[in-house]
């Protein structure tokens, strides 16, 4: 598991997270139905031995309607949809529920039905989403009687990157506030941690505050931008520094007959070249604070580069 994965699987170790992504992000009815207050995380896990160090999933338990749900939150950070996601989300599903099968002694004498699974997908990568979502949609049916013996399986997307900042802006939410973060630029840098650090402080315990701490931390390496932080109020403080700087090199960038979205756009086109030549650093032995520094690409993407090279030897 990545440095990246492992601070996203900590924030959503926090109950008010997957509260929040659910009440927010999941326009169902059910949801109305939900108690809370019953919220809590199986610290098992289903992911196959093939994806554990790519990513990680978060179950949670929940009444609804004083029965037993679960959610199942797979958080997703490769930049490129996996185009078998509808397998792999069905496989994960079917282990935890031969898992729970077992825990619950489940046999046909006993009268146990096994609970509703509620499949989340949380995709945080740069290219738009393009993978079904159903599993009908990848088997090739070519006979109408074979339909029936098809499985049905789709999960629920929330994709960061289909959300404009507009839209985002609107919420009152710290998963909100936290995509808004994830795609924001240097321009608009400042005004969203602003806005992160409001919400964590009406919103968030302490515990919660303090991992988005962390988190923001990670994030400000991949603006080359380095605070000693620990805690949400110490991030505050430092906000003053955070806009001079921001302001400076905006107008450096001015000075030098530059716009920042040209800047940024330009950078963007160059993504794909940087990752080409981050791989090939890695294969010749470079280390990742070289990488880093030379390539200007974030951990994020040095840390893709990283796996394909892995991939790429195990193949």
């Amino acid at each position: 598991m990545g440095i990246q994965d492992l601070r996203y699987k900590r924030l959503f170790s926090h109950p008010k997270m997957a509260e929040d992504l659910i009440k927010t992000f999941v326009k169902k009815d059910f949801v109305r139905h939900i108690d809370f207050s019953t919220l809590s995380e199986l610290k098992e896990t289903y992911i196959s031995e093939k994806y554990v160090k790519r990513e990680s999933d978060v179950i949670y338990r929940i009444k609804y309607k004083n029965e037993d749900i679960y959610f199942y939150i797979l958080l997703e950070f490769q930049s490129k949809p996996d185009k078998m996601m509808p397998v792999r989300m069905l496989t994960y599903i079917l282990l935890f529920y031969q898992d729970l099968s077992l825990k619950l002694k489940f046999n046909e004498k006993s009268g146990i039905k096994l609970p509703a699974v509620f499949p989340i997908l949380l995709y945080s990568g740069r290219d738009k989403w393009s993978a079904a979502d159903n599993i009908r949609d990848m088997i090739d049916i070519r006979h109408g009687s074979l339909r029936e013996y098809i499985p049905d399986f789709k999960y629920f997307k929330i994709a960061e990157n289909e959300f404009s900042k507009n839209s985002l802006k609107e919420l009152k939410s710290i998963n909100a506030a936290m995509f808004l973060l994830e795609i924001a630029g240097k321009g608009d840098l400042t005004a969203c941690v602003k806005r992160m650090i409001k919400v964590l402080k009406k919103e968030a315990d302490p515990a919660l505050q303090r991992e988005f701490a962390i988190w923001m931390k990670s994030k400000f390496r991949e603006f080359n931008i380095k605070l000693n932080i620990r805690t949400i109020n110490e991030l505050e403080g430092e906000l003053p520094m955070l806009e001079m700087t921001m302001k400076q090199e905006f107008e450096n960038a001015r000075l030098e007959g530059k716009i920042e979205g040209k800047i940024e756009g330009k950078i963007e086109g160059k993504i794909e070249g940087k990752i080409e030549t981050a791989r090939k650093m890695l294969e010749k032995g470079y280390k990742i604070s070289d990488i880093l520094e030379i390539t200007g690409l974030s951990a994020r993407e040095v840390n893709k580069a990283a796996r394909d090279v892995k991939n790429k030897k195990v193949a």
